[in-house]
């Protein structure tokens, strides 16, 4: 069967997170209360959060860290959707 040029394309579904990768996340969501944190302060503030706030640092570096965030006097400061969004797609690489 030919698919012709207008034929929209299946969507991806995204890959189902195991339950306890969504206790985690779900753990983690719960633990920060603002729409903004502080890398500084990230496992302060959400004991829960798998990663050192030095290793969000180096992935900060390598570009493979938080999409969306401010950098206010040497700080960086992330918005917690993208910083979900970013552990959620951690979280769906692993089996």
């Amino acid at each position: 069967m030919e698919t012709s040029p207008t034929t929209p394309k299946p969507e991806t579904t995204p890959t189902a997170l195991s339950p306890i990768a969504e206790k985690l996340l779900q753990a983690v969501a719960d633990e920060i209360k603002g729409d903004v944190i502080a890398r500084h302060k990230i496992n302060k503030l959400s004991p829960s959060f798998p990663y050192h706030h030095r290793t969000m640092a180096n992935r900060d570096c390598l570009g493979t860290g938080v999409k969306e965030f401010i950098t206010v006097g040497g700080r960086r400061f992330y918005l917690t959707k993208s910083l979900l969004d970013m552990l959620r797609a951690d979280l769906s690489k692993t089996k």
